[in-house]
């Protein structure tokens, strides 16, 4: 019964470093958007709130100023979409440029 508990907290902490990961890559992602141009910058928003519809939160309008929620939530998927999902590798390497950071 110990193993159980065991397994989820592992599991947790992984999804805890693939969050921090993704959360450093969201500014990285800003920085690549910020140099694309506008007609690849509008394709991007457009093919993100295909991924979004019907969650009207999440949905970016070239009419208005995006909430934090909506930036983070898109350039989240920016850096899944341009890099794809972390390796067991990258998470490694990311943490351990983290740690000596500190």
């Amino acid at each position: 019964e110990t193993a159980a508990p065991a397994k989820e907290s592992g599991q947790s902490k992984q999804e805890q470093i693939r969050d921090k990961y993704l959360a450093a890559k969201v500014d990285e992602a800003g920085a690549y958007f910020r140099e694309l141009e506008i007609d690849d910058q509008t394709k991007l928003i457009e093919r993100y709130n295909e991924t979004v519809a019907g969650s009207k939160d999440l949905t970016l309008s070239p009419k208005k100023k995006a909430s934090k929620l909506a930036q983070t939530s898109f350039f989240r998927w920016l850096a899944l979409d341009t890099w794809g999902e972390p390796t067991s590798d990258d998470l490694l390497e990311f943490l351990l440029k983290s740690s000596l950071a500190t």
